[in-house]
């Protein structure tokens, strides 16, 4: 029955909090597929639907509106009734949408002459990008044994993201005169002192103003020669805002109805005009894929995330275009050996570091870590292969080829005021380090080790109960991870409130 075989993210009767539902299954009969709402009132436009289907697999994404969505799946000859409840979420910290144009521009973005590159259009690119990884996000997290929690969006009356046009005292060339972290800081002090400006959100923003200039017409050989031919790029997260480059918005879908064509558009970018941001794949699918996994991965940097060795925080970001089409050998784009050439490609060559924030309330965030799935370790700090239960196991042995969120990642996001309700009469004391021994009076729940540089060594979490008032910090318990001549720890402790403690220890203070 093709009802028995639709992936575990499907039920018959089921409530989200985000207003892009997605749905997998498999069936052996795709050639008639197709998903109608039972209310004649509210009929779905063929626009308003994402489905894309392989020989036996195939992957939907509905728009809800508020309350009860009912739906019927047509499969061949079978037919489902399912419903999808929306509840909009109504957590008071969200994430605030924002297209920066300067104040002598027009505010258009850097695309060829065949495409729409309006302000308008740039914002329903970065509304509808927004809402895959709003999606996509609460997907991993049920992959990791986790509800399905996501960060909120700004949405209107009809649950569409709101994208604010926000205009910066910079002119065009004053702008394109800065660089990476230059640019990061001169957005986040613009926006903290305007009207946009909310203590209960974080700004996931775009520069309409990138530029991509190659006057002498000669192909780059590699990404650092693309970055020398780019004005106004940066793709950096940290603290409250996350502010990326618009070089290959134009990649980007509007409306449902492109996502399909996007994410199968095998044509060479023309690297003589317009920026390549492909991971090293040439093509406007594989840009696109690029520049929307960039996205996730700077905004979860906001989410006091660092770098990954696998997974959405490393170089998995490039991937995510797996998530939202079928990959059979047939229907898939091109990729050829793209995955040897990425997986040779450091993240630094790509991203810079994350920048050094002065005079803003934000706080300080440090340099990106690197985390591996290895570093999986419960109360008992029993080795990773016997926690697996923890996690879904398919997603566990499909680390290797889909993106995720690492482990670490996962249990942080999982206890994030940014993913949960946020009740101001919360708790908000810090967990403490004191000498060898870590507490908390509402429970650790997460405790990452980074090497000085802020690379990712080790972590352990505490999922069952409430979690643990005090944990001993002893050098015997790291020895098996703890690389030589360690002199000084940074260790990151999140409790069952999100109160996350960020603290430099020297081994000195802790015992053998």
């Amino acid at each position: 029955m093709l009802e028995n075989k639709l992936n575990r993210n499907f039920l018959k009767e089921s409530e989200i909090f985000h207003p892009l539902a997605f749905i997998e299954g498999i069936h052996n009969d795709l050639l008639d597929i197709r998903i109608e709402r039972k209310e004649q009132t509210h009929s779905i436009k063929r626009e308003d639907i994402y489905l894309t289907a392989g020989s036996t697999h195939f992957k939907v994404l509905l728009p809800l509106k508020c309350g009860d969505n009912s739906f019927i799946l047509h499969c061949g000859k079978h037919e489902i009734p399912f419903n999808l409840k929306y509840t909009a979420s109504v957590n008071k910290k969200f994430v605030r949408l924002v297209y920066i144009k300067c104040k002598d521009d027009d505010g258009q973005f850097q695309a060829p002459s065949e495409e729409n590159n309006s302000v308008s259009s740039a914002c329903s690119r970065i509304s509808l990008g927004a809402q895959l990884l709003q999606t996509f996000t609460a997907e991993k997290m049920k992959e990791q044994g986790f509800p399905a929690k996501t960060f909120h969006l700004e949405e209107d009356e009809n649950n569409k993201p709101i994208c604010y046009v926000f205009t910066s005292s910079l002119t065009v060339l004053e702008a394109q005169q800065l660089k990476g972290e230059a640019l990061w800081s001169h957005f986040a002090k613009e926006l903290m002192n305007s009207s946009l400006r909310n203590d209960n959100c974080k700004f996931l923003a775009f520069l309409s103003f990138t530029r991509y200039q190659n006057s002498n017409g000669i192909i780059p050989s590699n990404h650092s020669e693309v970055l020398d031919l780019v004005k106004g790029h940066v793709a950096l997260g940290a603290s409250g805002l996350a502010l990326l480059g618009t070089g290959c918005l134009h990649t980007w879908a509007q409306n449902l109805e492109e996502l399909k064509w996007r994410f199968n558009d095998n044509r060479k970018i023309n690297k003589k005009e317009l920026m390549d941001d492909s991971g090293l794949r040439g093509t406007h699918w594989a840009c696109y894929s690029t520049g929307l996994g960039a996205t996730l991965h700077e905004l979860g940097h906001t989410f006091d995330l660092g770098h990954s060795t696998y997974g959405i925080m490393g170089r998995g970001f490039d991937d995510i275009y797996k998530f939202f089409t079928v990959q059979d050998k047939c229907c898939q784009p091109n990729v050829q050996d793209d995955m040897k050439v990425i997986s040779k490609t450091s993240c630094t060559e790509v991203h810079n570091q994350v920048p050094l924030i002065k005079n803003l309330c934000w706080e300080t965030v440090t340099p990106p870590d690197s985390n591996t799935v290895a570093g999986f370790h419960g109360v008992s700090k029993s080795d990773y292969r016997d926690l697996v239960s923890l996690s879904t196991s398919s997603a566990i042995c499909q680390w290797s080829q889909e993106i995720f969120w690492s482990r670490s990642c996962a249990v942080l996001l999982n206890f994030h005021k940014w993913f949960n309700l946020f009740n101001p009469k919360d708790p908000t004391l810090l967990p403490n380090i004191s000498s060898n021994k870590a507490t908390s009076a509402h429970g650790i729940r997460l405790v990452e080790f980074r090497d000085k540089d802020s690379n990712y060594l080790h972590h352990w979490e505490f999922l069952r109960g409430d979690g643990l008032r005090e944990l001993p910090l002893h050098l015997s318990d790291m020895s098996s991870w703890l690389p030589e001549n360690t002199s000084m720890l940074k260790i990151i402790i999140a409790d069952s409130y999100g109160n996350i403690l960020k603290r430099d220890v020297s081994l000195k203070n802790l015992d053998v």
